[in-house]
C-alpha cells in the first residue's frame, strides 16, 4: 500500500518522463487530482502548538496526552483530544514511568508476601510469613507468633 505522497512522486514522474497529461497519470497511479493538487499549508499555529505541547511535557513529566490538552484548554488554546494525541505521537513524547520506590513493603491479599529484597546479591526472592490470620501463623507453645524470613 503506497501513500498519496509516494503516488504524487509516481504521477509526477509521469508527467515529466514520458510527458503524461496529468488526468491520465493520475488514473494510471489511481490517485485522485484532488489529492494530487492539494497543497498543504505549514501553519504557523501548529508549530506554537507543538512547541507548547513539548513545554507541557517537560514541566508534567507524568501527564499524558489527555492532560496536555487540559493544560492548552487551560492556557486559552482551542483543541480537541484527538488532534494533541496525533502531534504527541508525531513528537514521540511519553509519560515518564513510575519507579518501583515504595513498593517493597506492602502487605498482599494473600497470606504470604513476596517482595524483591535490596541485598547485596543480586536476582534474590525473599518470602515473609505474615503473623496474622493468628489461626494460620506458626506459632511458639506460649502462644507468641513467630515471622520466618527465608530465601528462596
Amino acid at each position: 500500500m503506497v501513500g498519496p505522497a509516494r503516488k504524487r512522486e509516481a504521477v509526477g514522474h509521469l508527467k515529466e518522463e514520458l510527458e503524461m497529461s496529468e488526468r491520465r497519470a493520475c488514473k494510471v497511479v489511481g490517485q485522485p487530482r484532488s489529492t494530487q493538487r492539494y497543497e498543504a499549508d505549514d501553519d504557523a499555529e501548529e508549530d506554537r502548538l507543538r512547541r507548547e505541547l513539548r513545554e507541557i511535557s517537560r514541566q508534567r513529566p507524568r501527564a499524558g496526552h489527555r492532560m496536555a490538552a487540559r493544560c492548552l484548554r487551560r492556557g486559552g488554546w482551542q483543541v480537541n483530544d484527538q488532534r494533541v494525541q496525533r502531534i504527541w505521537r508525531e513528537k514521540g513524547l511519553n509519560v515518564a514511568r513510575r519507579t518501583a520506590q515504595g513498593h517493597r513493603g506492602r502487605h498482599c491479599s494473600s497470606f504470604r508476601c513476596v517482595w524483591t529484597s535490596l541485598t547485596a546479591f543480586g536476582g534474590q526472592r525473599w518470602t515473609k510469613d505474615m503473623p496474622h490470620p493468628p489461626f494460620l501463623s506458626p506459632a511458639f507453645q506460649t502462644g507468641r507468633s513467630r515471622s520466618i524470613t527465608e530465601r528462596r
